[in-house]
């Protein structure tokens, strides 16, 4: 699934802990049909950053549908970064667009790169309602709005399903 920057659904969360509760909660909004998520034209974006990859099992199998979001590590002056989610396609693979907000007076040159996780979820549910999950870290390589699309970082994600 391709996922344009300027039409990117945003979702916050504030801690590594929150994000299983995340997915599920992203997982219940999509089924309720929720409202369209604003967009990071809405924000007032200068930079964009993109990730690409695939998630799998423990026996490398394609996990099929399971939810993608990216966090941004928290802790970066001048910026804030919405965080997108999606699903991933029929051979596991998924597509995320960023965008950098900015929110004060700190200057950023034309390129950045800021630490991200990668967090999935999926496959059967655990007793207690959850999903398996996990998460990868990554480097997100921002560019000018204005400049030529960002070359995606790549990753792959295992999830604890055997």
């Amino acid at each position: 699934m391709t996922v344009p920057l300027g039409a990117v659904s945003f979702v916050r969360v504030t801690s590594i802990r929150a994000s299983a509760r995340f997915i599920v909660l992203s997982a219940a909004l999509s089924a309720c049909g929720s409202t369209r998520s604003p967009t990071g034209e809405q924000f007032g974006w200068t930079h964009r950053a993109a990730v690409e990859g695939q998630v799998l099992t423990q026996s490398d199998e394609p996990l099929v549908g399971a939810f993608v979001a990216l966090r941004v590590k928290p802790g970066r002056p001048g910026a804030t970064y919405p965080m997108p989610d999606t699903k991933t396609d029929g051979e596991g693979h998924f597509e995320l667009g960023v965008v950098r907000v900015p929110t004060g007076n700190v200057p950023v040159g034309p390129t950045d790169t800021v630490t991200a996780y990668v967090v999935a979820a999926g496959g059967p549910e655990f007793p207690d309602g959850s999903l398996p999950t996990d998460s990868t870290r990554v480097i997100l390589h921002f560019v000018s709005r204005d400049g030529p699309p960002p070359s995606p970082t790549t990753v792959t994600v295992h999830v604890p399903v055997p």
